[in-house]
């Protein structure tokens, strides 16, 4: 056991703590418009559809990273600009010094909801190993809101069903490389 701690504390330096990708979120809404033909049956149609999406970046989920800690749980505990608290609760590996999985920041679905908000998030984190403490601390994660970008108007060619306006726009947003 001893030389397997010696290996981990040689191969990860202590003191990095936060999110792999930095810990700037920038979210940018982006908007446009596609003219399709639309292919319902029998019949085609042609239609200008409005489309809009928020970029991101660097991505809407990331791993949290604490190098050096012989850890096996960790806590997440963000508190948002508005006062609003999200806790996950996930599984952490020692040797490569982050999560298990890459921690949802930003999409709240159904089933999850996002640890951080739009503003200054100060994130509390409690590392353990086997229900024993080991680090706890905290850092700060800012998600910035950029000024809307529109991309233009787009001509998309292909058989579109026109009821499947999101399948429209994220072929428009893929063709436009998210209007880079």
């Amino acid at each position: 056991m001893l030389v397997l701690s010696l290996y981990i504390g040689f191969l990860l330096q202590a003191g990095d703590i936060g999110l792999q990708n930095g810990n700037h979120i920038q979210l940018q809404p982006l908007s446009g418009e596609a003219h399709v033909w639309c292919d319902d049956g029998p019949y085609s149609e042609f239609r200008i559809m409005a489309c809009y999406q928020n970029s991101v970046r660097p991505d809407t989920e990331d791993y949290f990273v604490a190098k050096g800690y012989d850890a096996d749980r960790v806590e997440l505990e963000a508190t948002q600009e508005s006062g609003k608290t999200v806790t996950k609760k996930m599984r952490f590996r020692t040797i490569e010094g982050r999560t298990k999985k890459k921690v949802n920041l930003l999409m709240n679905t159904l089933f999850q909801r996002a640890l951080l908000a739009e503003g200054e998030n100060q994130v509390d984190y409690r590392l353990t190993k086997d229900k024993e403490l080991v680090k706890e601390g905290s850092f700060k994660v800012v998600v910035e809101e950029l000024p809307e970008l529109y991309c233009g108007t787009r001509s998309l060619s292909g058989f579109y069903q026109c009821h499947d306006i999101k399948g429209i726009c994220d072929a428009y947003f893929f063709r436009n490389r998210s209007c880079h």
